[in-house]
């Protein structure tokens, strides 16, 4: 069970940083995107805060305690977090997961050769730590 939510968990970081890579490169990528690209990336990422919004709702005050706990790291809380979700939760994060996974390969399908060697090349460039800080500044 464990390694299912291991797995989880870094499918949901793999589609996030590729679908996110559209996102934070806002001059290159966005700008070489299709009208119907970019209306695939705003429709996946209202999903995606409507799914968020709907696992958020099942939390109970337990878990609620578990997220605000100053206490805990990160690592700490995710697996405080993993250990304390129902069976619907874990079901309703891995219909999630797939339904993300869909969607990120739609948008792959989309896209040109061209266009995917340019989020590869800027994927490369950038380096994992470098996404993820300019995720999180396009976050804010």
């Amino acid at each position: 069970m464990k390694s299912i939510l291991s797995k989880m968990v870094l499918a949901i970081f793999v589609i996030t940083l590729s679908i996110g890579a559209a996102y934070a490169q806002k001059g290159e990528i966005v700008k070489n995107l299709s009208d119907e690209q970019k209306a695939l990336l705003v429709q996946q990422r209202q999903e995606n805060t409507d799914m968020r919004k709907a696992f958020k709702a099942t939390l109970t005050a337990d878990q609620l305690a578990i997220l605000q706990n100053a206490q805990l790291n990160a690592k700490e809380k995710r697996e405080a977090m993993k250990a304390s979700f129902s069976a619907d939760q874990k079901a309703l994060l891995k219909t999630n997961m797939e339904a993300r996974k869909v969607d990120h390969e739609a948008f792959m399908a989309s896209l040109t050769d061209a266009q995917k060697a340019n989020i590869k090349k800027m994927v490369r460039k950038l380096g994992r730590e470098g996404m993820r800080a300019r995720l999180l500044r396009a976050k804010r």
